[in-house]
């Protein structure tokens, strides 16, 4: 057993151990461009060359069956094809919490990873093989491991993370995913890989970072907090531990044990969602966590993505312009996210949030006014398109980034995988309502669709205020005075 250091000596090994290190650095970079981009990547990849994937998509079914589709069946099987990746999301985040427990957070990325160089490889294939089922199967795949690691990923950079750097960290995940949502619509375009014979390289291109993954793992870490309260190897959890902050294992021990009696005692017992769902003190925190992930996508982020084309257009913009005017805003969500990583440690959590979701709110209704009256003077479309890189702004400030690592903050280890768990089921879930519903619900409300969106961010925006705790690291002073004696139960 590793000798534990004393009381007095915590707040000097904090400062030692609070840094970044090669370990740290190799685990984030692995995490990120391994999951997080492949996963955006996925999310966005059938946008630019959908037309030409609608058309491979009927000619294989008439050519090799003989099948007719009407123009409504058409779109119903289109639809399926884009939206089965947002159900297999669902159920990755269904069953994240299992996966993380049972596998344990670096099992689960390796799992993960295979399924993510398999659906690579039916997405290359679907094209030579003359099947629209093959590229379907690849789409749930994808989707299920997207879910999965929603959940996973960014409890296992919390886990691994110098203590006051939890933020910074947990920005990484939404930031890959934006990044592999500009990367897709980047290889997207005409002169690049969205073409009729190149299109299987463009749909499967995040497979490479998987082989990529697969060298990383040897040097991957587990997470030492997984080893020390749930898998209880306490040894092999000081070592990696120790190898991970770069100091003797005599010198780390003060991270593991310096928690709450309550919180130690959580991580020993065993969690379930319905033990979750009924225990009292989970109750808040968990609301929080489900309102936050659904709440990003019920603030219309996608909608206005699907929209923007169309604002773009009334502009004066032409076709070629448009997609580049897509890319610049997928390039501002992708700056904006990444910028987070500074924003989050120096103003922390619930202040972004709560100025993004006030900002979301304003900036949704004055586009929901210019867009009425479109042509009601030259420089109204204009303004509307100002708008929409506005609403991606302050968007990209606190609520599209912190959702993802919120859960990991406020709940202790023990009970977090179901808890991360069902917010990612929420967000995935959302998305998929939103990827359904909006069309319909445009349909009936025309452009006053995006009240719908205002109103929800302003619900969030008095949920958040009233109930959302700052959630910054123990300072070091606050690390004094806690008691780390391995002892107390």
């Amino acid at each position: 057993m590793v000798d534990l250091p004393s009381v007095v000596d915590v707040a000097t090994l904090a400062v030692i151990g609070d840094t970044w290190t090669p370990l740290v650095i190799l685990s984030a970079v692995v995490a990120t461009f391994g999951f997080a981009v492949p996963a955006g990547y996925s999310l966005g990849v059938l946008n630019t060359p959908v037309k030409i994937l609608q058309n491979w998509t009927n000619v294989t079914y008439v050519s090799e069956r003989g099948t007719h589709f009407s123009p409504t069946q058409f779109d119903l099987l289109w639809s399926l094809i884009v939206s089965v990746f947002l159900i297999g999301g669902v159920v990755g985040g269904l069953t994240g919490a299992w996966f993380a427990d049972r596998l344990g957070r670096k099992g689960t990325l390796i799992f993960g990873n295979v399924l993510n160089l398999a659906s690579g490889i039916m997405f290359f294939a679907a094209k030579y093989v003359h099947s629209v089922e093959v590229f379907f199967v690849g789409r749930i795949v994808v989707g299920f491991i997207a879910g999965l690691m929603t959940t996973v990923v960014p409890m296992y950079l919390n886990e691994i993370s110098p203590p006051s750097f939890t933020g910074l960290m947990g920005v990484m995940f939404p930031s890959g995913l934006t990044l592999g949502i500009l990367i897709s619509q980047i290889m997207g375009l005409n002169f690049l890989l969205g073409t009729d014979d190149l299109w299987p390289l463009l749909v499967s291109g995040y497979a490479w970072l998987s082989v990529l993954v697969f060298i990383s793992f040897p040097w991957l870490p587990e997470s030492p907090k997984y080893l020390h309260q749930v898998a209880k190897l306490e040894d092999q959890a000081y070592e990696v531990l120790s190898r991970l902050r770069n100091l003797p294992m005599s010198t780390v021990g003060w991270e593991l044990t310096n928690s709450s009696v309550m919180s130690r005692r959580a991580s020993q017992e065993k969690w379930n969602l319905i033990r979750v769902l009924t225990t009292h003190r989970l109750q808040l925190p968990l609301c929080l966590v489900i309102a936050l992930q659904a709440g990003q996508q019920f603030s219309g982020i996608n909608a206005i993505f699907y929209y923007s084309s169309n604002i773009f257009e009334s502009a004066g913009l032409s076709r070629d312009a448009i997609a580049y005017a897509n890319i610049g805003t997928g390039f501002i969500n992708f700056c904006v996210t990444t910028c987070g990583l500074g924003l989050v440690h120096r103003f922390g959590r619930r202040h972004l949030l709560i100025f993004s979701c006030l900002s979301t709110t304003l900036t949704l209704i004055l586009l929901t006014i210019s867009i009425k009256n479109m042509d009601q003077a030259r420089w109204i479309p204009l303004a509307s398109v100002v708008l929409v890189l506005i609403f991606v702004f302050v968007y990209d400030l606190g609520l599209g980034p912190i959702p993802y690592f919120i859960g990991a903050e406020l709940v202790e280890i023990g009970p977090r995988p179901v808890v991360m768990a069902l917010g990612s089921v929420a967000n995935w879930g959302a998305n998929f309502l939103i990827g359904t519903g909006y069309m319909p619900l445009h349909n009936l409300l025309k452009e006053s669709v995006f009240l719908v969106f205002a109103f929800c961010t302003f619900l969030l925006l008095l949920f958040v205020t009233r109930f959302l705790p700052e959630t910054k690291p123990l300072m070091e002073d606050e690390l004094t005075t806690e008691n780390v004696n391995p002892n107390d139960e």
